[in-house]
């Protein structure tokens, strides 16, 4: 296997969250979750990613479950049925 070293880090995540939709197809579990899926994506391409998990959670796999764990905020996600949004309070110093 060749790997493309060519590519930036936001391409090389979002080439990794397209891979990862792709293998949810064959594998069985019903809890799905990813942690800091977004890191190194720019805004656009963020929602773009979002918006593709939380679409194929809720139209191809709708008794599944699905957890997502960010650092940036999700003020920018447009909530729907059935996806619910949980926030850490900001930390006092």
């Amino acid at each position: 296997m060749k790997f493309n070293t060519g590519l930036s880090g936001g391409e090389r995540t979002y080439t990794s969250a397209c891979f990862v939709m792709a293998l949810w197809q064959a594998m069985g579990t019903p809890i799905r979750c990813m942690d800091e899926f977004d890191v190194f994506l720019d805004l656009n391409n963020r929602k773009i990613v979002m918006e593709l998990f939380a679409d194929l959670a809720t139209r191809q796999y709708p008794s599944y479950q699905f957890i997502f764990f960010t650092p940036q905020g999700v003020a920018d996600f447009a909530c729907r049925d059935r996806v619910q949004l949980f926030e850490m309070p900001k930390i006092r110093k």
